[in-house]
């Protein structure tokens, strides 16, 4: 006896269906891992104590399980689906589905990111040759950039200290003012007399290449420190030399140094103020 032939109600009904449930098992894996990548690293504000910390990386593992196992059970019921597929058709539908299907994923996962990566490696090589100041510009946004997200980084830090040193400079001259009350020196308008420049520095065996003093806002690494040479100016107010500051302003300028990660030797974990290094995601 033949097959009773579907309506056409019917056969629109069930191909909604099957797509509709496809739909739903193609995103269900993206839906998944989307959720996993909105993961932020603790932020100290957030967590500030251990505890909460080892909760944090406890649930951390219990969501990879999860969907460890959730990939595993979707995996095979795609091969079981199949596998069942597969032995309901003929062997010249087989061949015809197997070159339709290779030639997708061939397409979805060799020549199209080939092609991709091709197209963005040329046009970022463009970019960097008319404008190569946008890789230093990028590499500053990385790495010393200011996020509210992880507390501040290293430009909000000398921004404060900057400010700070401007504060205590002005406090110190108003002071110096009104002790000297109306005794004060007479001010000389013109020509006045330049403060006599910083002695020469001695090159060290660490850097003998070191002919002078650092210039403003340079770097300078002694040993496992890390001493920034701040240069304030704030409109027309600039701090003097270190030599006229007082003794608490000299200690101002003096940033601690930077430590390390003790599995990557990364600074990253300090510098961004993060309980997990980003490098290596360990405490």
């Amino acid at each position: 006896a033949e097959c009773a032939q579907s309506s056409p109600t019917e056969v629109y009904a069930r191909q909604v269906f099957v797509g509709l449930f496809s739909l739903l098992l193609g995103s269900l894996p993206q839906i998944v891992f989307l959720a996993l990548q909105t993961r932020q690293f603790v932020d100290r504000k957030r967590y500030r104590r251990l505890t909460s910390i080892q909760w944090q990386l406890r649930r951390w593992d219990l969501e990879d399980m999860v969907v460890i196992f959730m990939a595993a059970v979707y995996c095979a019921a795609c091969y079981l689906y199949l596998i069942l597929f597969l032995a309901n058709i003929s062997d010249v539908a087989e061949r015809k589905w197997i070159i339709g299907v290779s030639t997708g994923v061939i397409s979805d996962y060799m020549i199209k990111p080939i092609g991709l990566t091709i197209v963005l490696v040329a046009v970022a090589l463009g970019v960097l040759s008319t404008r190569p100041y946008i890789l230093e510009m990028a590499t500053a946004d990385v790495f010393f950039q200011s996020r509210s997200d992880v507390g501040g980084g290293a430009a909000k830090e000398i921004q404060e200290i900057q400010e700070t040193i401007i504060s205590l400079v002005e406090s110190h001259q108003e002071s110096d003012d009104s002790n000297s009350g109306t005794h004060a020196a007479p001010q000389v308008f013109g020509n006045q007399e330049s403060e006599p420049p910083p002695p020469p520095a001695v090159p060290s065996p660490k850097r003998p290449e070191f002919a002078g003093p650092p210039l403003p806002g340079s770097i300078v690494e002694e040993g496992e420190g890390t001493i920034i040479n701040i240069l304030c100016v704030t409109g027309s107010k600039s701090v003097p030399s270190p030599s006229s500051m007082p003794r608490e302003v000299e200690r101002t300028l003096e940033i601690p140094a930077v430590p390390k990660c003790s599995h990557c030797a990364s600074r990253l974990k300090y510098l961004k103020h993060q309980d997990l290094c980003p490098i290596c995601g360990r405490l």
